[in-house]
C-alpha cells in the first residue's frame, strides 16, 4: 500500500537529482528496466541524514551501484516500497 504525502509534511529535498537514463525491456511477462540517475546532495537541505530514498511497487531489485561500485547489502535496505540507499554525501 501506498503511503501518503501532505503538502504539510514536505520538507526540501536532500537531494537534486540532475538527469536520469532509463531503458525499458518490455516483455509479456517479465519487464525489465534500467535506470541511472545523476545525484547530488541538495545544498539547502538541512538534514543531517544523508538517504536517497526512492519509491516504486511491484519492482525486484537486481543490481545496485554508485559510480560505478556495487553497493554492499549493509549500504542499502528495502522497506515495504521504499528503496534507502544511506551516506550520499557527494555526487553521484
Amino acid at each position: 500500500m501506498t503511503k501518503r504525502t501532505y503538502l504539510k509534511d514536505y520538507k526540501v529535498s536532500e537531494f537534486l537529482i540532475d538527469h536520469v537514463d532509463i531503458t525499458f525491456d518490455l516483455d509479456k511477462q517479465n519487464t525489465q528496466i534500467h535506470s541511472k540517475l545523476h545525484v547530488k546532495p541538495n545544498p539547502h537541505s538541512t538534514a543531517q541524514d544523508k538517504r536517497l530514498i526512492l519509491q516504486g511497487e511491484c519492482l525486484e531489485l537486481h543490481s545496485i551501484s554508485i559510480n560505478g561500485k556495487p553497493l554492499d547489502k549493509s549500504e542499502y535496505q528495502i522497506i515495504d516500497n521504499e528503496l534507502i540507499i544511506k551516506d550520499i554525501t557527494e555526487p553521484c
